[in-house]
């Protein structure tokens, strides 16, 4: 057929118009219910989305209940682990178990590092996150001898290795200026440990990790800005790789950048889950 004009469309409008109104109803006001129904409609779109997204993830958290895979840190600590111990007053350290999910208390080991000496930078390590777990091991074992779990604790230490000579904290501004001055000119090596102790049965499991940082010569305005906030004093070799002052001079590094800041986390979460599963070989 063919389509009706368009002033016969007016008309039909304005008849069905003067029809309503002589009924009280407007014709405005059947757009805005429609417009009202639509909303209704979109509203119900979404409410029917957000529970099927909703039905999902509980469907995902089951799965990984039931043994899925998981992502890879979850809050809290490992099951049959009553307590850590961070045997640390690094802040760093603490940063770094924290982003792993870790709940840990802390109990510095305020032991004379000077008086422990090795020239190779493994075996110093090691020896002095052992010796931090043998200062404080029976007070936490005492301390948390009522917890029925597991208790664990967590040690380690850190030196900067440059140009062959092991460099640990400065001992003076002008020792942390000429560290820091020799960084530009060949990449220093980070070497840390990781000791975790079971102070119920004294096992212990422990591991090495290095990294090597690069840097472009650092402008001595930046040392003397470093020194003035005085962390450097603070860090093995007056090394900071994470203050905002350095990155510009920052080109690489081989390796991690927890195990540059003190703790690697791999070793933990290997000495960790050893140390859960009573597995491997104790040190």
């Amino acid at each position: 057929r063919k389509p009706k004009p368009a002033h016969m469309h007016r008309s039909a409008i304005l008849r069905t118009g003067t029809l309503l109104r002589r009924r009280g109803i407007q014709l405005k006001d059947i757009f805005q219910h429609r417009r009202q129904r639509a909303m209704i409609g979109a509203a119900a779109i979404t409410w029917v989305a957000m529970c099927t997204t909703n039905a999902w993830r509980w469907s995902a958290l089951s799965e990984q209940a039931a043994g899925s895979p998981a992502p890879s840190a979850s809050p809290g600590n490992p099951p049959g682990v009553g307590k850590i111990v961070l045997g640390s007053k690094s802040q760093t350290r603490q940063d770094i178990l924290r982003e792993m999910g870790y709940t840990f208390e802390i109990l510095p080991a305020n032991i004379d590092e000077k008086a422990i000496r090795c020239s190779d930078p493994q075996e110093l390590v090691l020896r002095l996150g052992h010796a931090k777990a043998d200062a404080i091991q029976e007070t936490v074992r005492s301390t948390y001898d009522h917890v029925k779990d597991k208790v664990l604790l967590i040690t380690g230490d850190q030196v900067v290795v440059h140009e062959g000579i092991i460099r640990e904290k400065p001992e003076s501004n002008e020792e942390a200026r000429e560290f820091i001055q020799g960084y530009g000119r060949s990449p220093p090596e980070t070497v840390g440990s990781v000791v975790v102790t079971d102070v119920k049965t004294g096992k212990r499991w422990a591991r090495v990790d290095s990294a090597k940082i690069f840097y472009r010569p650092i402008p001595e305005h930046v040392i003397d800005a470093l020194i003035e906030e005085g962390e450097v004093m603070y860090s093995a070799g007056g090394l900071r790789v994470e203050d905002p002052l350095v990155a510009p001079y920052l080109v690489r590094i081989e390796g991690t950048k927890d195990s540059v800041m003190g703790l690697c986390k791999k070793d933990v979460a290997f000495c960790m889950e050893q140390a859960v599963a009573d597995a491997g070989q104790p040190v």
